[in-house]
């Protein structure tokens, strides 16, 4: 999760004189600032025939000036409010704290999802499976990759089994990460889900006899890190 931006511009009132106001817009970059306040002096200028000029390092008509009302409900309109100085410090300081809180709760999440996985790994049962390929992808061995023997009719009913129990949470886990109101994390849910497919594949071709095991953990190395490349490439 990012860090939500915030800009604070210092309000000179069109005089040149700085007071102790700032113009605030939570999420909104220096770039739309000063695109907004272009735009905001072109349509508060008063009527003249004159060409444009600067003055006081802004843009106004030859012979008129900048109707200094109309500017402020133009900003305001736009989604800029003129603040006290010190009050987007305070809003900064309540936001950075709410946003900590939910990136908590958001790894305490996703903390318990790979918990559970796990704790479905280290199930006695499942212990033949897990010898052939690690629970964790890290955790696999240049012996499990080399290893060329197709999965046993006996593996098959276990490794059913596994799936089934695991596709659990992964289902519960998609649907949580679709909860969250994050552009980000809503991204990264999407992603997720579309290489779901992916695994989907190697898990069916590993049980109908199409690849070997170590086929199937190189499968899950590589699939591993192309999602790690493509979440830098990402947000990065």
């Amino acid at each position: 999760m990012k860090k939500q931006h915030i800009v604070f511009i210092l309000l000179f009132l069109l005089t040149g004189c700085a007071n102790n106001n700032v113009w605030f817009n939570p999420g909104a970059s220096i770039n739309e600032f000063n695109v907004g306040q272009y735009d905001c002096i072109l349509q508060s200028q008063q009527k003249s025939d004159g060409e444009f000029v600067y003055r006081n390092n802004n843009i106004v008509r030859s012979g008129s000036d900048t109707n200094l009302d109309l500017f402020i409900s133009c900003m305001n309109a736009k989604g800029w409010s003129m603040q006290d100085s010190k009050a987007p410090s305070k809003i900064v300081a309540r936001n950075s704290s709410e946003l900590k809180q939910k990136l908590t709760i958001y790894e305490d999440t996703m903390k318990k999802f790979n918990e559970q996985v796990y704790a479905i790994c280290a199930k006695p049962e499942y212990a033949a499976l897990t010898v052939k390929s690690a629970c964790d992808v890290k955790d696999i061995t240049f012996t499990q990759l080399i290893d060329n023997t197709k999965i046993t009719p006996e593996q098959k009913n276990t490794f059913s089994k596994y799936l089934t129990e695991v596709n659990v949470v992964v289902k519960e886990r998609s649907i949580y990460m679709h909860t969250l109101t994050n552009r980000e994390d809503l991204l990264w849910a999407y992603y997720i889900d579309s290489t779901q497919s992916e695994v989907d594949k190697y898990n069916l071709d590993l049980l109908n006899g199409v690849i070997t095991w170590g086929d199937y953990s190189q499968r899950r190395k590589d699939l591993y890190a192309k999602r790690l490349s493509d979440f830098r490439h990402m947000f990065h």
